[in-house]
């Protein structure tokens, strides 16, 4: 691969990525309810429990498209050039 396909897949992995947490964050925001509901039947737990869990998880996959999808495109973008 050159250095162009892959600035190419590392930009498109990230567009993705954050499409998939914002609709992730929406859905917790908008449906709240339904999100409490289905995890709390699903694992037994309260909802004082799960925000922290959400927001935790959330925290954790922004860090990871960061470190493993957005970084190596910018310096994809530095070198490429």
């Amino acid at each position: 691969m050159t250095i162009q396909e892959l600035t190419t897949l590392f930009g498109w992995m990230s567009v993705i990525h954050f499409a998939a947490i914002t609709i992730a964050f929406l859905f917790i925001t908008l449906f709240e309810g339904l999100v409490f509901s289905i995890h709390q039947a699903i694992f037994g737990l309260e909802k004082a429990e799960l925000k922290p869990m959400y927001l935790k998880i959330l925290g954790q996959y922004k860090i990871l498209i960061f470190v493993f999808a957005f970084a190596p495109y910018l310096a994809l973008k530095i070198i490429g050039y």
